[in-house]
């Protein structure tokens, strides 16, 4: 019995540590997004016919990033991951020499924020002690909300009187990512990611009255990830 005794301690305390390797795990993650150019023309071509004399927009296409995600190992291989990501706000500046004989100067001032909900699958592999890589696909619910204000001698083409237009729109559009992850210990790792929102928002044409703006975008992100 006395010989049995150091084994039954010994497996006991092993007993915790494998439990606590559940499928299970969650993270965090901040970075930077850029939506592409086409967001630029997408609002270009909504002002008179597109082609208003003396066009001219600047744009800051860039902002911060932040997401929360919890994931379920299927295999050491699969996982799938659910997050919100909150993919931060754009600005485009457009000033433009008024249409239609009058005379002066036009601008418009559009901000455009994009955030959403998302499901991703998973594939990845150890390509050295501590370190794995993994390749993504996913879908993501994205909820747009874009404001305009008009200045100068102008109005919206949809003759309602006011200088000002808040637009929303919810789609669903794939993405894809990569990414590499380092374990520090059994339950903490770090990650660093790229992903890409096709064609996310709805494009601006006329008669479609809660357009947001179209574009891609591309996400950077640096984040942590607790194993439980």
């Amino acid at each position: 019995m006395r010989y049995r005794i150091p084994f039954l301690l010994a497996a006991l305390l092993a007993l915790p540590a494998a439990a606590q390797q559940t499928p299970w795990y969650v993270g965090a993650a901040a970075g930077q997004s850029r939506a592409g150019n086409a967001l630029v023309r997408d609002r270009e071509a909504t002002i008179g016919d597109g082609d208003a004399p003396g066009m001219q927009s600047s744009a800051d296409l860039k902002d911060n990033v932040a997401k929360v995600f919890l994931g379920y190992r299927l295999s050491p291989v699969f996982a799938l991951e659910a997050h919100w990501s909150d993919l931060g706000e754009q600005r485009i500046d457009t000033a433009f020499d008024v249409p239609f004989g009058l005379t002066g100067r036009g601008g418009v001032i559009t901000t455009r924020e994009m955030k959403g909900w998302g499901l991703d699958l998973l594939a990845g592999t150890e390509v050295l002690p501590g370190l794995a890589i993994h390749a993504k696909v996913g879908a993501f619910r994205a909820q747009g909300e874009s404001t305009s204000t008009i200045s100068g001698d102008t109005v919206f083409g949809d003759g309602t009187p006011g200088n000002f237009r808040s637009k929303s729109a919810n789609e669903t559009v794939l993405k894809v990512g990569l990414g590499a992850q380092y374990a520090f210990t059994a339950k903490l790792s770090a990650r660093l990611e790229w992903e890409r929102f096709p064609d996310l928002g709805t494009k601006l044409e006329p008669g479609n009255t809660n357009a947001t703006g179209e574009a891609d975008h591309d996400a950077w992100w640096l984040g942590i990830v607790f194993r439980f």
